[in-house]
């Protein structure tokens, strides 16, 4: 049919939440290949919204179950340091991280954030670097 319309595109989680909501009105079809906002997987909200790449969620997961494969070789795996920038994925992200590191005995040693704009990092680096940690877990944009 020459009627339907399909947006491939918007790859960012924060527009393809605004042009979800229009494609929701219009009944558009619409397709991101690297939007990973677990709030678009809310049919209710966006029931036109498909993506290729994994959620945030699905992410988290991916990452415990890395560090937990890789705990079995060696110590340190399980001893992580978290930092991200303090803006929604960054945020939203890391929330989930630490509940999916709680149920999985991942120990946070310190978790650092840093607004987006931001060029020196020094601060929070250095927290990383004074914890000892090696394993360092970044959701930044």
């Amino acid at each position: 049919n020459n009627d339907q319309t399909f947006v491939i595109g918007n790859p960012f989680s924060n527009i393809a939440t605004q042009t979800g909501i229009t494609a929701a009105v219009y009944g558009v079809a619409q397709l991101s290949s690297t939007a990973t906002g677990t709030f678009l997987s809310d049919k209710s909200v966006y029931p036109y919204y498909s993506r290729v790449s994994a959620s945030t969620n699905d992410q988290t997961f991916a990452i415990a179950d890395v560090l937990l494969y890789y705990s079995d070789f060696g110590i340190g795996w399980k001893d992580v340091a978290l930092i991200c920038t303090s803006e929604q994925y960054g945020i939203d992200t890391s929330i989930t991280f630490i509940d999916v590191a709680k149920a999985n005995d991942i120990i946070i040693h310190t978790f650092q954030q840093f607004l987006l704009d931001t060029t020196d990092l020094h601060v929070e680096m250095q927290e990383i670097k004074d914890s000892g940690i090696r394993v360092i877990i970044a959701f930044i944009i």
